[in-house]
């Protein structure tokens, strides 16, 4: 059975809710979150053993999450309990040419004290096949980083297939000035990896013209940049990118890429109007390429399979996708969309 591994900072969520601004909403709905569980959730769906290695305090909002993950059959065994205090984010949703805004408070959660020796190693690695880190991790703390790297070095010895998703958030990297010390080595260790080139700049300090770009590009004007990367990093096996075009915050078209030896391949475009939830879509995605990839899938079959999951997630509140292989499939070969099932 294939069976994957996610490392990362759990989180709750407090929307404002209808639409609301921050200086109007009385009061807030509560999700659940977290980018490397929301990638677990995702393919537990798909029928694949997913586990969670985080930490999280003892007391009842924890305990809710656990239970909520625990609800998609995601193993919650390596949830460490420790610490005092629970991530948390708030999120004020956008709408037309309004954006959304997200209010981070992250300082000093359980994660962070979350070290190298508390981790039962062998336990979290027996049996599985694939190992799943974000950028989001190393930036959180020293302390998360030298865990990141640990955890990625036992994949690596365990022969784990590694993915990265490599989120960038300037607000967190606050313990260091050095942000390609720490994720070049984590970045050579993998094997799959998602990001945008404005991502890969500012993780690894490469360069690549892209500020003009990043306003004008078709998704096929991307090849030269991803073939510039694969040739600095030959060891990764899979380069992928979910392209968004944002027609306004509740319309996005969005087109996957991946980039695989010599092979370019873009997925078919689809249209997301209206968006019912962005949060989680990137994550969706992950998991997506993922499962296209290992199911023996040719690379059109799994981009196209990552964007469709990615689109499907849009329309789902909540961080965390919420559906079956079925679902993905029905997307992927619908001819008129949104048709009602009877």
């Amino acid at each position: 059975m294939t069976k994957i591994l996610c490392l990362g900072e759990i989180l709750l969520r407090f929307q404002a809710e209808d639409y609301l601004k921050f200086l109007q909403s009385p009061t807030f709905k509560v999700h659940v979150g977290g980018s490397e569980a929301n990638v677990a959730v995702a393919l537990a769906q798909l029928n694949w053993s997913a586990g969670v290695l985080s930490a999280l305090p003892e007391h009842d909002l924890a305990d809710q999450a656990i239970n909520y993950y625990r609800g998609f059959s995601l193993n919650t065994n390596h949830i460490y309990r420790l610490g005092s205090r629970m991530a948390t984010y708030f999120m004020e949703q956008g709408a037309a040419m309004r954006g959304s805004k997200i209010i981070y408070d992250r300082a000093h959660a359980a994660i962070n004290e979350l070290t190298i020796h508390d981790v039962d190693w062998d336990a979290a690695f027996e049996g599985v096949t694939h190992f799943h880190w974000s950028a989001i991790t190393p930036a959180l703390s020293a302390n998360t980083a030298e865990l990141c790297a640990y955890a990625v070095q036992k994949a690596k010895d365990k022969k784990c297939h590694i993915s990265a998703d490599l989120h960038f958030r300037k607000n967190l990297w606050q313990f260091t000035e050095d942000v390609t010390q720490i994720m070049l080595p984590l970045i050579k260790s993998s094997d799959t990896i998602n990001g945008d080139p404005f991502t890969w700049q500012q993780l690894t300090g490469m360069s690549f013209g892209t500020d003009q770009l990043a306003r004008e590009a078709q998704p096929e004007d991307f090849e030269s940049i991803y073939k510039n990367i694969q040739s600095s990093f030959p060891n990764v096996k899979h380069f992928g990118m979910l392209v968004r075009k944002i027609h306004h915050a509740n319309h996005n078209s969005l087109t996957g890429l991946i980039l695989s030896e010599n092979d370019f391949v873009l997925s078919k475009k689809i249209e997301v109007n209206p968006i019912i939830e962005r949060i989680g879509g990137g994550d969706a995605f992950m998991a997506g390429l993922l499962y296209g990839l290992e199911s023996g899938n040719n690379l059109n079959e799994a981009i196209n399979f990552a964007t469709a999951i990615s689109a499907i997630k849009h329309t789902i509140l909540g961080d965390v996708f919420v559906g079956k292989l079925a679902d993905v499939e029905e997307v992927i070969t619908q001819t008129v969309p949104g048709k009602i099932n009877r």
